[in-house]
C-alpha cells in the first residue's frame, strides 16, 4: 500500500515537472521571435542612412566656374542658370598653353570646368589638372556616337586604371583644313602647299596653336603626325621659318578669323570646319577644303578640374551640354558637328551633311593624332614662340 502510495506521488509530480518544462519554453519562445525580428529593423535602419548620405552627395551646389574657349559654350549658360537657379562664372583663355599655365597657377579649388581634346588627355593629366569622369553620372553617355566613344575610351585607358572613367566627355568635334575667300582666290586650293605659296604673301593668317600648326606642316611635309624625333622637328621648324614672311596675322578665336576675313586683310587661312560653316552661313564669300594631304580631326569636351570646388553642379552642366537640345543650338551657333547621336533627327539630311553626320562610317574613322607629353609640348612650344618672334 505504502508502495502504491509511493509510486502515485512520484508519478504526479513528474507530471507536473514535464509541463512545467513546456510552460517554460513556452514562455521563452517570444523573446527568440523578438530578436528575430530586430535584426531587419536595423538592416532597414542602415539602408534609409546609406540613402541619406546618398542624396546628401548629390546635393547640387549654387556656383559653377568655367574657364573656357571664347564664344563656345555661352549660348547654354543662362538656361542652364535658369533650369537649376544657380549662377555660373565663366572666364576665357585663347590657346592650349595659356589654359593649362593658368589651370597649373591657380592650383585646385577655384575652377569646376574646362576643355580639351582627346589628345591633350595625357599631358592636362600629368600635370595633375583632371579629376575623371564617371560614365555612371552622364545621362546622355549612351547617347554620344560610337565612334567618339571609341576615341574617348581608347586615351581614357592610357591614363585611368578605373573602368568607365573618362577624361572628357565629347562636346564638338570635326577637322582642320583651309578655309580661303573664294571670290579673291578663283583657283581650286586642293593643298597644304598653298600655305606656303609666296603669291599669297601678306595675305595668310595662323591659327595660334601649336599642336594645329604641327600637324598640318607635318602633312604637309609628308611626315607622320606623330613623329617626335629631333629630325622630324627640324624640318618642321624649318618650314615655320620658311614661311613665317607670307604671314599676315595669327589668330586665336573665330572672332578674330571673321574680323580678318571681313576687313580682306587675309585670304587664306588654316581652320575648322565649324567655324567656315559659321561664315558661310553669315554670307561671306568662303570655301573650306580638306587638302589632299589629309586632314587631322579634333574631338573636344569639358572636363573636370582637379580639386573642383563645385563637383555635383559640374557634373550636371557637362551632361547639359550633351543633351539633345543643347546640342542641336550648338550647331547652330556655332556650327561645330554635334556628339549626340539624336541631333541627326532633328535636322533634315541637307543640314546633317553640312554637319558631317550624314554618315556614321565618317565619324568612325576619324583620325586623331596621339597625346602629347609635357617634354614634347614645353620644346615645341619655346620653338613655335621663337618663329613667332
Amino acid at each position: 500500500m505504502k508502495k502504491l502510495l509511493f509510486f502515485t506521488v512520484f508519478l504526479v509530480i513528474a507530471v507536473s515537472m514535464l509541463f512545467m518544462g513546456i510552460s517554460c519554453k513556452s514562455e521563452e519562445a517570444p523573446s527568440e521571435e523578438t530578436v528575430v525580428e530586430e535584426e531587419p529593423m536595423v538592416e532597414e535602419e542602415t539602408v534609409a542612412e546609406e540613402e541619406v548620405s546618398e542624396e546628401e552627395e548629390m546635393v547640387l551646389e549654387d556656383t559653377l566656374n568655367i574657364f573656357s574657349w571664347g564664344y563656345y559654350i555661352d549660348y547654354a549658360l543662362e538656361p542652364f542658370e535658369k533650369e537649376y537657379g544657380v549662377k555660373v562664372n565663366i572666364e576665357y583663355f585663347d590657346n592650349i598653353p595659356d589654359q593649362m599655365n593658368k589651370l597649373k597657377t591657380v592650383g585646385e579649388g577655384t575652377y569646376d570646368i574646362s576643355f580639351m581634346g582627346v589628345e591633350s588627355y595625357q599631358k592636362f593629366n600629368d600635370l595633375s589638372l583632371v579629376e575623371p569622369l564617371d560614365t555612371g553620372r552622364l545621362e546622355n553617355w549612351d547617347n554620344i556616337y560610337q565612334g567618339l566613344k571609341n576615341l574617348v575610351y581608347e586615351y581614357s585607358e592610357k591614363i585611368f586604371s578605373e573602368e568607365e572613367k573618362i577624361g572628357a566627355i565629347p562636346y564638338a568635334w570635326g577637322t582642320t583644313g583651309i578655309i580661303y575667300n573664294n571670290e579673291e582666290i578663283t583657283e581650286p586650293i586642293d593643298s597644304w602647299a598653298a600655305m606656303w605659296d609666296e603669291k599669297y604673301a601678306g595675305r595668310i593668317a595662323i591659327l595660334d596653336s601649336i599642336e594645329e600648326d604641327q600637324r598640318y606642316t607635318a602633312l604637309y611635309l609628308g611626315l607622320d603626325i606623330n613623329d617626335f624625333s629631333d629630325e622630324a622637328i627640324e624640318k618642321i621648324v624649318a618650314a615655320w621659318k620658311e614661311q613665317k614672311p607670307l604671314i599676315k596675322t595669327y589668330w586665336a578665336t573665330g572672332e578674330d578669323l571673321i574680323q580678318f576675313f571681313t576687313i580682306e586683310e587675309v585670304w587664306l587661312a588654316n581652320g575648322w570646319d565649324g567655324q567656315a560653316r559659321s561664315m558661310i552661313t553669315d554670307g561671306y564669300p568662303i570655301s573650306y577644303v580638306i587638302p589632299m594631304e589629309g586632314a587631322v580631326a579634333w574631338v573636344d569636351g569639358p572636363f573636370m578640374v582637379k580639386g573642383a570646388p563645385h563637383p555635383n553642379l559640374a557634373y550636371k552642366f557637362i551632361d547639359w551640354l550633351t543633351n539633345a537640345d543643347i546640342q542641336l543650338k550648338m550647331t547652330e551657333e556655332i556650327m561645330y558637328s554635334p556628339s549626340n547621336s539624336k541631333v541627326k533627327g532633328m535636322i533634315d539630311d541637307e543640314t546633317a551633311a553640312f554637319l558631317a553626320i550624314d554618315n556614321e562610317d565618317r565619324i568612325m574613322g576619324l583620325i586623331i593624332q596621339d597625346p602629347w607629353d609635357v617634354e614634347t609640348t614645353q620644346k615645341l612650344t619655346e620653338l613655335w614662340n621663337e618663329v613667332k618672334s
